[in-house]
This record gives structure tokens, sequence and C-alpha cells, in this order.
């Protein structure tokens, strides 16, 4: 029952007091069989439910007409809802330009809001496949997760394992009116492609193929996460001798060159603001593997300096190193 799976993957019953809860709401099948369970869960929980609806403006009345059903159904549900009106550029990439106002609007939400997204099953494939064609790494290929954390507020995604089939049944079931996108067939866009085109021949052949693409990330998810429990405590460790300014050589240097990538790479972006290309990285960290005498410089006037002798990677420059957050 749907209802079960989204109060087990909300963690509604662990909760010490009542959530606040914002629905990212496009009035689509996916948000609108969401915010039916969850004013259904609502009542039981008693958690505050809030909705965020962005209007880009760019299949002209639909537009018009998704705003004015989304508004209607959150009156009718006792849903607050904040509207954002967003003007994209249609010279530049657009799905990165609302991707960029979605984050935008959530972060004009309250600090105590926790992010709810519609994101389903087929979703979770897609964007599998989407990223794997385009060579993504494990960490991009698992990116979605059923909670995790953007921007220091937690972010759920309760109905990431189910297949879309289920939320059709649902919605019909219970005679839910929804808006769809036309956009959608089309297969301009790479998505729409495989959507359209390639997962119903894949299907086709393979019948279990969703399930079986669902349980390898599954998988992979939980090497990831291994991967990055090792990784977190690496980080410690070189974020520590970074606030020395300098590094251990033969430490670093014993790495495999791609997780040391990660940890140069995420350890000078994510504590001291410093952020290299991944030329730039690449570079650095094949010197650091060399074990030879060499001068790098890297953003914001720091330079990485080698000393043979005592086998350290010294920072020096402009500036003085200071994390740009608690280690």
């Amino acid at each position: 029952m749907l209802e079960n799976i989204v109060s087990k993957n909300l963690e509604l019953a662990e909760f010490d007091r009542p959530p606040s809860f914002c629905l990212g709401l496009s009035g689509g099948i996916d948000s609108r069989v969401l915010l039916e369970l969850l004013c259904r869960l609502r009542k039981t929980f008693k958690f505050d439910l809030k909705a965020v609806h962005l209007n880009y403006h760019l299949r002209g009345k639909d537009s018009e007409r998704d705003e004015a059903f989304v508004r209607k159904i959150c009156v009718e549900s006792q849903v607050e809802l904040q509207v954002h009106s967003v003007n994209l550029q249609k010279s530049t990439a657009i799905q990165e330009q609302a991707r960029m106002a979605r984050l935008e609007a959530y972060r004009a939400l309250p600090s105590h809001d926790q992010i709810i997204e519609a994101h389903h099953g087929d979703d979770l494939v897609e964007s599998f496949l989407l990223r794997l064609f385009r060579g993504a790494s494990l960490n991009s290929l698992v990116a979605m997760k059923l909670k995790s954390k953007r921007e220091g507020r937690w972010l759920w995604r309760p109905l990431l394992e189910v297949p879309k089939v289920e939320l059709m049944s649902f919605a019909k079931l219970n005679a839910l009116k929804f808006r769809k996108d036309l956009s959608n067939n089309t297969v301009a866009y790479d998505r729409n492609f495989i959507r359209n085109k390639i997962l119903p021949l894949t299907r086709k052949r393979f019948p279990l193929a969703d399930n079986a693409i669902l349980r390898s990330l599954k998988n992979m998810q939980s090497l990831q996460d291994d991967y990055q429990e090792l990784i977190h405590l690496e980080q410690r460790a070189i974020s520590d001798q970074l606030l020395k300014g300098e590094l251990d050589w033969n430490q670093w240097a014993a790495l495999p060159e791609s997780r040391l990538r990660s940890l140069v790479h995420d350890g000078l972006k994510e504590v001291f603001g410093i952020r290299l290309s991944q030329i730039q990285t690449i570079e650095l960290c094949k010197k650091l593997k060399t074990l030879e005498k060499f001068s790098f410089n890297a953003p914001q006037d720091v330079v990485f300096k080698s000393h043979t002798k005592f086998s350290k990677v010294y920072l020096t420059g402009g500036r003085p190193l200071k994390p740009t957050k608690d280690l």
C-alpha cells in the first residue's frame, strides 16, 4: 500500500515531534499522487505540510492552467502554497536554469522545512541510463536517494522505489485529476528519448529490466556508502594536514589515483573553498604521485610546493588557509 511505503520512507513514526514538509508540486500525476498520500498521512502524524510550485511560462496557456490547477487542489486540500514565477532564457540550457530556479525556491523556505520530491522508480532508471551514457562517475550514477541532505536541509523522495504504473493505478482508483505535460512526448530532450524510445524497446526484450537496474543501483549504493565512509575518514586526515599547510607526501601518494583525486578536489572545495577544474585536479594528483620535486599554482594564489628531503608538500600563498565550515 502506497501510504505505508511513504510513511516508512519518510520515517514518520520516528520523529520526536511533527516535522514540517514542503512538497514540490507540479500538478503532474507523480506529485498529485504524493500530495494525496501526504494529506492522508497528515491526519495520523499531524505534520505541517505546504507546497511550492514553479511556473516557468514555457508552455503558454498550459503553464497558466498548471498553476491554476495547483492552486485549486491546494485550497481543497488545505495546503499552504507558494508559487514562483520564473522567466527562463531560451537561448541557454533551460533544464539547468529550471534546476537552479527550484533550488532558489527551496532556499527561500524556512530553515526547518524539509523538502519532499515526487521522483519514482522510473525516474531512477531513466536518470541512471542518462548518466551512464554521459560517462558519469559511480557517485553520480547513484545520486538520487530516498533521504539525503541538500544545502543543510533534508530532502526526501519517498516514492523513489515505486514504479510509475503503481502511481497511475492509484490515481485511477481514487479518481485523482492531474495535469499532463505534452512536452514529455517529444524526444528532443535526452531524458524523453530514453523514456519514449530506449526503455520501451528494452522492456520488450528484457521485461524485468527495471527491477534489475534498481537492484543493481541498490547494490551500488551500498558499496558507495561504504566507500564514502572511508573517504570521510581520509578526508578528515587530509583536511587536518591541509590546515597545517602541509601534506604527508608518502601517505597520499600511495593511494589509488581516482581516490586521491576525489580527496584533493573535494577537500579543497568543501573545506577551503578552493575550486580546481578536473584538468587541474588530475595534474596536481599526478604530481603528488610522482614523489618528485614540483610546484603547482592553484586558484586564489595558493601554491603547492614539494620538498623531497622531508617527503612533504607545503602550501603557500597570498592568504592563510581557513576552513569554510567545521570539520
